[in-house]
C-alpha cells in the first residue's frame, strides 16, 4: 500500500502554529498502524521547508518548489501532484491511500483515479462544506470516482463504498480508572477549526448542561464572523 499524508518531519511538528496537532498525530498513527510499503508526505504549502529524501526510502517527503508566496504556493499544487503523481505509478503497489482530499492533493488524485490502474481510497478527517458551488461539485465529484472512503464521522455518506473508523487508539494508551472523578469543568484548547473536532466538541457539551466548557485557541479556517455565529448557537462556553 502507499500511503498519503500532509505533514512535516516529526522534529518540526511544533515550529508553526498553523500546523494541526491532532492531524499530525492521527497521520502518525495512521502510518504507525498501517506500516505502508510506501508513504508520500506533501509539505504543507504555507512551509518552505526543504526536505532531503534518502534514496530508496519508504517515507519521501515532496515539496517541488521549497520558496515562499502565494506564486509559488499556487504552483506548487500542480508541481507537487505530478512529482507525487510520478512517484505513486513508480511504485508496485496496487493500492493507495489518501488522507484528507483537499486543494493541495486534488490534482494527484484526479490523475491516479484516470491515468493509473491503480485502487484509490480517501480517509476523510472531517469533510468541509465549501463556500463556493463550483469547489463543492469537483470534490464531491472526486470523491464518488474513487475506489471507497473511510470517514471517521458516522454522519459523512459521500461514496458508495463508504466505512467508518472510530479512531486509532493504541492499547497501551487506554488506562483504566476506578475513581469516580466529579468533573464540572473541561476545557478544549488548540486550533479551533473544522478538521480539529471543534464543531463536533460544541454539540456534544451544547447536551451537557450541567459542564462548564471553557475554549481557548486561535480560529482556524473560519471568518470573524462565521466564529461568532457558530459560538452563539451554544450556550455556557466561555
Amino acid at each position: 500500500m502507499i500511503l498519503i499524508t500532509n505533514k512535516v518531519k516529526t522534529c518540526d511538528n511544533l515550529k508553526d502554529q498553523r500546523l494541526s496537532q491532532a492531524g499530525l498525530n492521527y497521520q502518525a498513527k495512521l502510518s504507525e498502524f498501517l506500516n505502508p510499503e510506501l508513504e508520500l508526505s506533501l509539505v504543507p504549502v504555507f512551509l518552505d521547508y526543504d526536505y532531503d529524501n534518502e534514496e530508496g526510502s519508504k517515507h519521501v517527503f515532496v515539496n517541488t518548489i521549497p520558496r515562499k508566496g502565494r506564486f509559488f504556493r499556487s504552483l506548487r499544487y500542480i508541481t507537487d501532484s505530478f512529482k507525487l503523481f510520478f512517484l505513486a505509478c513508480s511504485s508496485k503497489e496496487k493500492s493507495v491511500l489518501i488522507y484528507n482530499l483537499d486543494i493541495h492533493n486534488l490534482l494527484f488524485v484526479f490523475l491516479n483515479v484516470y491515468f493509473s490502474s491503480k485502487k484509490n481510497y480517501i480517509v476523510v478527517a472531517d469533510y468541509i462544506v465549501h463556500k463556493r458551488h463550483f469547489t463543492k461539485v469537483i470534490f464531491d465529484f472526486i470523491y464518488k470516482k474513487v475506489d471507497g472512503v473511510i470517514v471517521l464521522n458516522d454522519r459523512i455518506c459521500i461514496n458508495e463504498n463508504t466505512q467508518l473508523l472510530a479512531g486509532l487508539v493504541r492499547s497501551g494508551d487506554v488506562v483504566q480508572s476506578k475513581k469516580f472523578v466529579s468533573i464540572n469543568d473541561a476545557i478544549f484548547s488548540g486550533s479551533l477549526g473544522k478538521t480539529t473536532g471543534f464543531e463536533l466538541c460544541l454539540e456534544a457539551f451544547s447536551k451537557l448542561p450541567d459542564i462548564r466548557l471553557n475554549i481557548t485557541g486561535k480560529p482556524y479556517h473560519y471568518s470573524e464572523n462565521d466564529f461568532n455565529f457558530i459560538i452563539s448557537k451554544f450556550n455556557s462556553f466561555e
